[in-house]
């Protein structure tokens, strides 16, 4: 669990959370998902992110990971079909879990997928949900932002209607949050942006 500011690991015998303060190449985080055992957070304002040990809420590696692939820092990151989605301010990569094939070397064991890069980031890092068999989150590229997306074969795919799109100009939608739920069968995202009071 990530703060901002710190992590923590809650255990569920005692009931009480534990502050993780010497942990990993980093103690900080400001977003984190699970999957394959794996808990992936970033280091914020950096294009970094690292994992912990396999099965594990603790980091003793301090090896880590760079989405280098845009100059745009990394912003949040969300696990879909195993694989990792690294978003940046402006772009998005994904990478894939790659254990070493030597046990007596240390290699970070994710690794990006070859011709995945999206021309696509995210505008508030915890804007992204699970929606159907995949995701959605409020989008920003170098032409504009507060375009509502998702990804099909590593291919943006823009969802919003110009209506939407419309109706959030002049609003700050960096500090948007969001759930998805499904209603008779209906999928839907529902998205708040608390400092402008509004929701779409």
């Amino acid at each position: 669990i990530t703060d901002g500011s710190a992590r923590y690991i809650y255990n569920l015998t005692t009931s009480t959370f534990t502050q993780l303060s010497s942990d990993g190449p980093w103690a900080d985080a400001t977003v984190c998902d699970y999957a394959n055992g794996y808990v992936a957070y970033n280091k914020p304002n950096s294009q970094l992110f690292t994992v912990t040990d396999p099965g594990s809420a603790y980091t003793t590696s301090t090896l880590y990971g760079r989405k280098d692939g845009g100059s745009d820092n990394l912003v949040s990151l969300f696990f879909d079909h195993q694989q990792l989605f690294l978003f940046g301010e402006y772009t998005t990569e994904v990478w894939v879990e790659t254990p070493g094939t030597d046990p007596t070397i240390a290699s970070f064991p994710f690794a990006p997928i070859s011709g995945t890069f999206i021309q696509h980031g995210i505008n508030a890092p915890f804007s992204v949900a699970r929606w159907a068999e995949t995701f959605m989150f409020v989008t920003r590229d170098f032409l504009g932002h507060a375009t509502i997306g998702t990804v099909n074969g590593y291919q943006f795919v823009r969802l919003s209607t110009h209506a939407v799109e419309n109706s959030l100009i002049g609003y700050d939608v960096s500090d948007a949050i969001v759930y998805s739920m499904q209603i008779t069968g209906h999928e839907w995202y529902i998205v708040t942006f608390p400092r402008d009071r509004k929701s779409v």
